[in-house]
């Protein structure tokens, strides 16, 4: 009788699991309906609804889903909204990606293919005018340098290590220091004398170059490699919708090639890993920074 108790009892419960397991599968497998992407202003102040709806309207097609744009003032205000699940895909800097990646549950989709360099890394070039006195980066001891913006990659933080490996301390050593704002501003800062040096990202200033928009300004000197701009996704999406955004991206130069405009330096994008910006994360502790305050 006992054990006829005890089997009924197990039969029960075997039940009440699989109906539990039930339902978090159906939890689980539930379609994500609309992608929520985060974009912020581009360096040229562009129109961004008009120059990522393209986007939007590609990644519906390859995908299946709505799309829809979270216009964000900074890197700071996508980092939030992505915390608060306001968003589940965003563009950002790769200094940016590991801010995120330390705040809240990111991974990396995809990485931009650099038109300079034809793979996901670019540098940060250190400009002057072409009449400067200064030869080298070991001049700028006593000169007013612009940067980007204190989280950018190419336009602070790499330069800032730069500057240490030759000897300067960019807070004691530089007479001023100006954040621009913006790479094409810190360009156009140097090309107007009004700073005598600036570091910038490779492919902003080669476009600026190209079309003639600068002819008063040299290159002194380029940076070690630095990870190209990530697409970022919430962990929390589900595995299928993650693998149909990254495998969009990673299609659009051959589906959909002229959406590539709305990604100035990007010929395409390719898989990435996180490790591949541990690099940054070691320039970050060389350079003590504390990544819970640069929210």
């Amino acid at each position: 009788m006992m054990k006829k108790i005890v089997t009924a009892i197990l039969a029960v419960i075997c039940l009440l699991s699989v109906a539990a397991c039930s339902q978090t599968n159906e939890a689980n497998t539930e379609k994500q309906e609309t992608i929520k992407m985060g974009v912020i202003p581009t360096d040229d102040n562009a129109d961004v609804s008009a120059m990522y709806e393209p986007v939007a309207e590609y990644l519906e097609k390859e995908t299946g889903m709505n799309v829809e744009l979270f216009l964000a003032n900074d890197y700071t205000a996508v980092i939030e909204a992505m915390k608060n699940d306001k968003i589940d895909i965003a563009r950002l800097g790769a200094f940016s990606y590991i801010l995120a990646a330390d705040q809240t549950k990111v991974e990396p989709l995809v990485a931009e293919i650099s038109k300079k360099t034809g793979d996901k890394f670019y540098t940060s070039l250190l400009i002057t005018q072409n009449d400067s006195s200064i030869k080298s980066i070991k001049d700028l001891k006593g000169k007013t340098v612009a940067f980007v913006d204190p989280a950018s990659s190419s336009g602070n933080l790499v330069p800032r290590k730069w500057l240490l490996d030759n000897g300067i301390d960019p807070d004691k050593d530089l007479k001023e220091v100006i954040y621009s704002g913006g790479h094409d501003a810190s360009v156009l800062a140097v090309e107007n004398n009004k700073v005598d040096a600036a570091f910038v990202a490779v492919n902003i200033y080669e476009d600026m170059k190209q079309k003639e928009m600068i002819k008063n300004t040299v290159i002194l000197g380029e940076s070690e490699k630095i990870p190209t701009q990530p697409i970022v996704a919430r962990s929390a999406l589900d595995a299928e919708t993650i693998e149909k955004i990254r495998t969009a991206f990673i299609e659009m130069d051959k589906n959909a090639p002229e959406i590539l405009d709305s990604f100035k330096e990007a010929q395409g994008f390719t898989s990435v890993e996180d490790n591949e910006y541990d690099g940054l994360r070691e320039l970050a502790k060389l350079l003590n920074l504390d990544l819970s305050k640069m929210e």
